[in-house]
């Protein structure tokens, strides 16, 4: 009889023993879910994310004059022997090209695309340049003994009034490589009226003087005191173009050599 209650005693203890491990492994189960939550003590640390590094990109610089140049973006070098001047030009960017044309005691200098003009002296003057980009230099004999301002009044400004063509020295010509050369203008003188636009005042005034003045244009006269036998008449645009040397325009290396 004690037998089988000590087996039935240690049947019991054995059934109740699963119920009791199940309800220990339940709690602790949601104890650690609990932690978990509150405190995250079994997250990973997170691994950060590698910080960008900047590398900047390589600035890319225009070469205007690379040390081997493309002949025909090196400066120019425009001689004239039956007019005795010398000037130098560069073709802007190495992409507009220019040309030069000596007609009588003219030198233009003109833009053409890739090729210059081919037809005829007459044609150049009468069809192409009135349509065209140009400048021009164009050259005077005069008496040594006269001053630039004096062969300007005998020569070009004879019978037109004073008062309106008004010369006088020249800003224009400058810089250049040689300070010593002397320069005028004509200038344009007029007042607005109450019956007239400013540009109808101004081009009724240009009128009276001569093709030139500087009214629509910078252009000047120029002169060398070593070579006071002659002197230029420079046109320019309201633009300009490099001569390619120490940053000086086309005009500012002209060069009276006799």
């Amino acid at each position: 009889m004690k037998k089988q209650n000590l087996t039935k005693k240690l049947q019991k203890s054995v059934q109740s023993k699963p119920i009791l491990l199940s309800a220990l492994g339940f709690s602790i189960i949601l104890l650690l879910g609990l932690l978990q939550l509150q405190y995250g003590i079994f997250s990973s640390k997170p691994t950060p994310s590698p910080t960008p590094t900047f590398v900047p990109k390589p600035t890319t610089q225009a070469v205007y004059n690379s040390s081997t140049p493309d002949p025909g973006c090196a400066p120019q070098t425009f001689t004239s022997s039956d007019l005795g001047i010398s000037f130098n030009y560069l073709y802007p960017n190495c992409t507009q090209k220019f040309f030069t044309r000596e007609i009588g005691n003219s030198i233009y200098l003109y833009t053409r695309g890739d090729e210059p003009f081919s037809g005829t002296d007459a044609d150049f003057l009468k069809t192409f340049l009135p349509n065209s980009h140009y400048y021009y230099a164009e050259v005077f004999n005069k008496d040594p003994n006269l001053s630039l301002k004096d062969a300007i009044r005998q020569q070009i400004l004879k019978g037109y009034p004073e008062d309106i063509c008004v010369l006088k020295d020249s800003r224009h010509a400058y810089p250049r490589e040689d300070s010593s050369y002397s320069a005028a203008e004509i200038d344009v003188s007029y007042t607005v009226s109450a019956t007239q636009s400013p540009l109808e005042q101004r081009d009724a005034m240009a009128a009276k003087c001569p093709s030139y003045s500087t009214i629509f244009f910078p252009n000047y006269f120029l002169m060398d005191p070593k070579h006071p036998n002659k002197y230029l008449f420079i046109k320019l645009e309201q633009d300009n173009i490099p001569a390619g040397v120490k940053g000086y325009t086309w005009d500012g290396t002209i060069k009276v050599l006799q």
